[in-house]
C-alpha cells in the first residue's frame, strides 16, 4: 500500500525543489558493516548467510520512513512497507535471476519466505525488474540487492535507468572480512537525496549492524 504526500505541507518540499534541479540527485556510499559471529552462527545452523543480511538490510530500511518515499510520475508517494528484491543465481553457466522477497518483521517468518522464494528462482524467466515507471500501476515498494560474494570491495557505483534519480536505493553486498579480530560485511548503497540524507543513512547502517549481531 502506498499513500500521496501533499508536497506542499511535506517537510522535505524545499529538498525536493532543490534537488530537481540536478541532472541526478543521487549518491553513494560503502561501509563496512560488523557482522559480529553471523555469518559462522548460521552455519553452524545449516542457514544462509545471505537471507541473514537480507533481513538485516530490509528490517532497517523498513524502519525509516524516508527509505519509503518514492517519485511517481512526478508524485511523491509513501509506501507502508519495502520488500527486496535480489539477485539469485541459478544454475551452472552464471545466469541470474532477480526475485522479489517479502518483508516480515519476525525473522523466522521471514527466512522461511525466503528459502521458499529462492528455491523457486529457476522458474523465473527474466533476470531483471520490469520497470514501469509510467505506469500508475508500478510498484516500487523495495529495494534492489546484488550480491558479490567472491569479491570484497570498498566502492561501488551504480548504474542509473532515469535522469530524475534512482527510483529506489540500489544496493550491492561483497565478501566478508576479517580485520583485528573482527568481520565486515561490505554494503555499498545508492539513495536518492530528494528522500533520503546522511542522517538517514547512519541509521540504516546502524539498525543493520545491531540486527545483524543479534542474529544467531
Amino acid at each position: 500500500m502506498k499513500q500521496l504526500v501533499d508536497i506542499q505541507t511535506w517537510e522535505r518540499k524545499s529538498i525536493l525543489e532543490h534537488f530537481s534541479k540536478f541532472q541526478s540527485p543521487d549518491y553513494s556510499i560503502t561501509v563496512q558493516v560488523e557482522c559480529g559471529n553471523a555469518k559462522e552462527n548460521a552455519k553452524l545452523r545449516n542457514r544462509s548467510f545471505f537471507i541473514y543480511y537480507l533481513y538485516a538490510i530490509l528490517r532497517a530500511a523498513n524502519e525509516i520512513k524516508e527509505f519509503r518515499y518514492r517519485m511517481e510520475n512526478g508524485k511523491v508517494m509513501l509506501y507502508d512497507r519495502l520488500d527486496v528484491v535480489a539477485t539469485v543465481a541459478v544454475g551452472d553457466d552464471g545466469r541470474f535471476v532477480g526475485v522479489r522477497i517479502p518483508y516480515h518483521e519476525k525473522f523466522e517468518d521471514f527466512y522461511t519466505c525466503a528459502q521458499q522464494v529462492i528455491q523457486n528462482a529457476s522458474k523465473v524467466e527474466d533476470a531483471h525488474l520490469n520497470e514501469q515507471a509510467s505506469s500508475e500501476e508500478a510498484d516500487f515498494g523495495l529495494i534492489l540487492l546484488s550480491v558479490l560474494p567472491g569479491l570484497h570491495f570498498t566502492s561501488m557505483t551504480c548504474t542509473q535507468m532515469t535522469q530524475g534519480g534512482c527510483l529506489y536505493p540500489l544496493l550491492n553486498v561483497g565478501q566478508t572480512i576479517q580485520q583485528e579480530g573482527r568481520n565486515y560485511l561490505p554494503v555499498a548503497i545508492t539513495v536518492n537525496h530528494i528522500f533520503i540524507d546522511g542522517s538517514h543513512l547512519t541509521e540504516f547502517f546502524k539498525k543493520t549492524k545491531s540486527y545483524l549481531l543479534s542474529l544467531i
